[in-house]
């Protein structure tokens, strides 16, 4: 058998009937980009069975890229030219972290064990929606891959296309940290701040706690159902899962170029398509929300400079309004070229 090998599998516009197949296995991840139909929605990646683990917390925060570099070992080209992904790292990694990287002390008590982990997956179902098509591809760098191809293959051929009824969760959501009154107070706080130009954006927010009947698959399913986005993702990492509904692209790196999606400005959608246009307009038009998606896109501009070639950071799209499934977003584009003495890992520690 020579790798790296791809399988045609059935396309399924529900990625998550492939990704229920996969849930017995340990450690199942799944990069979920909504559903079709999302303007940037294309892929979904699914994977399980780690070939390699590492899951660390700050106080190993400066040790941890070098580990990420010897787990991930000698660079491999795309395993074909129409896929995204054939293998390799997929986690998290914890706001904690990055404080850690940037040299800043934790903000908030540890909710989870692990502020980052990695699996080393070595083979992942790849869905395109674009194309209409799903495919199975693996790297074949361990041998515990040659053992489960078989295995995996006709696990997922045989799968059933199962027609399942969305549950709607019920649980009770417990505030966490600063109540409404304190958070209002800090809210004058800040303002305050502004006028004195001590600085000039905060992002502020409080931490939400829920109790909830259902289990977290149930209620994922749940969520993108009522709001699809293209960058969401459900790990289950065992002791613990990691829900992500996001619209927004962190960070981008494809052959060198660098790209960054910053989303800065939102409004509801409108009840009938007349108000919908009008709050999608006002946003277009906002000076107030211009004014903060420019700083972020100042704010982005610098970080990538740190590891791109000097000259190259562009902003090819400014003030782009997007809608999504409840909201309109302000959404700009940088791009930059990385610079080839660095890879990934510094794009990531850079920002």
């Amino acid at each position: 058998m020579t790798w790296p090998r791809v399988h045609p599998l059935p396309y399924r516009a529900d990625a998550g009937e492939y990704f229920a197949c996969l849930q017995d296995l340990d450690l199942p991840v799944w990069l979920d980009s909504g559903r079709p139909g999302l303007d940037v929605g294309r892929y979904d990646i699914l994977a399980a069975a780690p070939a390699e683990v590492i899951r660390t917390s700050v106080e190993s925060s400066h040790h941890v890229l070098t580990r990420l570099r010897d787990l991930l070992g000698e660079q491999v080209d795309t395993c074909h030219p129409t896929l995204p992904f054939c293998g390799g790292l997929i986690g998290f990694i914890s706001y904690e972290m990055g404080r850690s990287w940037q040299g800043l002390s934790a903000r908030a008590e540890a909710r989870l064990s692990d502020d980052l982990y990695a699996g080393l997956y070595d083979w992942a179902v790849i869905v395109d929606h674009h194309r209409q098509t799903a495919t199975l591809a693996g790297m074949g760098r361990v041998q515990a891959t040659h053992e489960q191809w078989d295995g995996i293959c006709e696990r997922l051929l045989s799968l059933r296309k199962s027609v399942t009824r969305e549950e709607k969760p019920l649980g009770e959501v417990t505030e966490v940290g600063l109540s409404a009154e304190a958070y209002a107070e800090a809210f004058t706080r800040i303002q305050q701040y502004i006028r004195d130009g001590d600085i000039y954006q905060v992002n502020f927010a409080r931490r939400l706690e829920a109790l909830c009947a259902a289990d977290a698959w149930t209620l994922y399913r749940a969520l993108r159902s009522i709001s699809p986005a293209p960058y969401g993702a459900y790990l289950d990492l065992g002791d613990y899962q990691v829900l992500s509904n996001s619209p927004e692209q962190f960070l981008g790196l494809e052959a060198g170029k660098v790209q960054t999606r910053p989303i800065k400005g939102t409004r509801p959608r409108g009840d009938s398509p007349q108000n919908d246009a009008r709050l999608r307009a006002d946003l277009a038009v906002s000076e107030k929300d211009r004014a903060e998606n420019l700083m972020i896109v100042d704010l982005l501009r610098n970080d990538i400079g740190r590891v791109c070639v000097p000259g190259s950071i562009e902003v090819p799209e400014l003030f782009v309004v997007e809608s999504y499934a409840t909201v309109h977003h302000m959404v700009s584009t940088v791009i930059g070229r990385l610079d080839e003495e660095n890879d990934a890992l510094d794009l990531l520690h850079a920002c």
